[in-house]
């Protein structure tokens, strides 16, 4: 996938995809964490 040919909304979308996924990695982390 060329990146260079992508559009600024692509872009976004894909950054918003990935911090949305660390930060419900993260929040389950911690509930993981702290149930036990």
């Amino acid at each position: 996938m060329n990146l260079s040919a992508m559009s600024p909304e692509g872009a976004f979308n894909w950054l918003m995809i990935s911090i949305g996924l660390l930060v419900v990695l993260t929040i389950g982390l911690f509930y993981y964490a702290g149930f036990f």
